[in-house]
């Protein structure tokens, strides 16, 4: 796997800085916030939407 480089104004890098855990590299920070962006986007679909009753979105929760 490569290693890239990607500008950070200071301001965000230590704003990331605060929520990262001492072991974690600046790639484990930013897959996580991924994670649970991805996780947070896809509950929000399955909450919006008018043609899931409560069983079946507690249904497609269980498979993830």
């Amino acid at each position: 796997m490569s290693l890239t480089t990607i500008p950070l104004q200071k301001d965000t890098r230590d704003r990331l800085r605060r929520i990262a855990n001492k072991s974690e590299s600046w790639d484990d920070v930013l897959n996580r916030l991924y994670k649970h962006e991805i996780t947070r986007m896809n509950a929000q679909v399955f909450f919006s939407a008018d043609t899931l009753s409560l069983d079946e979105a507690l249904e497609e929760i269980e498979k993830w």
